[in-house]
């Protein structure tokens, strides 16, 4: 008799009672910066013998009634068509890499409901995304590049910096922000609705 070495229910629990935990120390609000691969997770089944590859997928589906999920992607890389896709494996345009994104969220029966450009000064592709996905009927942010980012800290973390950003309405209390390609704006997104809840207030 064989005994597999992972074991996901424990796996499970322990991730979920983990984010819930997190979220009990501040108020009301957490921000989940997710990075790899969330479901077919091959490489995660090889390393650890017994892992679901789907295993990041339903620690989510446990959380779904208090988690939205922000899609990030660079305006930069929408533009160079060819660097989102090498980045994704290729075969499909930019604009279908995001929107098939926004509709795998919500297969898999989570809120996708908003996606955030970064790096955004009004480059085409962008700005047909934004209409194509608000035709859709999902939210888009753009945000604008700061100069001297990130060593700049006076002009980034002020009313120049991410004070410039929209505010990024989020109704629940975990927020997952993932993000496509490279550089797609993740970090930024994060700490700039931190910088925006700390001046509200909100720890």
């Amino acid at each position: 008799m064989t005994t597999l070495a992972f074991d996901n229910a424990r796996y499970l629990q322990a991730q979920t009672d983990r984010i819930r935990e997190r979220l009990g120390q501040f108020d009301g609000k957490l921000y989940l910066e997710f990075e790899g691969r969330m479901a077919h997770d091959g490489h995660a089944a090889r390393v650890l013998p017994g892992y679901d590859p789907n295993a990041k997928v339903t620690v989510l589906q446990q959380l779904r009634d208090e988690l939205q999920v922000l899609i990030c992607v660079n305006a930069r890389a929408l533009a160079q068509e060819s660097q989102l896709q090498s980045s994704l494996d290729g075969g499909r345009t930019a604009e279908l890499v995001v929107l098939q994104a926004v509709e795998g969220w919500k297969s898999l029966g989570l809120d996708a409901s908003a996606v955030v450009i970064n790096r955004f000064d009004g480059q085409r592709e962008a700005r047909n995304l934004r209409d194509r996905l608000e035709v859709l009927g999902a939210r888009v942010y753009t945000q604008p590049e700061i100069p001297g980012f990130p060593t700049d800290l006076d002009r980034v973390v002020g009313p120049t910096g991410w004070g410039r950003f929209p505010r990024i309405a989020t109704e629940r209390p975990i927020v997952l922000v993932t993000g496509l390609g490279l550089e797609s704006g993740k970090h930024t997104t994060c700490l700039s609705m931190l910088y925006r809840d700390r001046l509200a207030g909100t720890r």
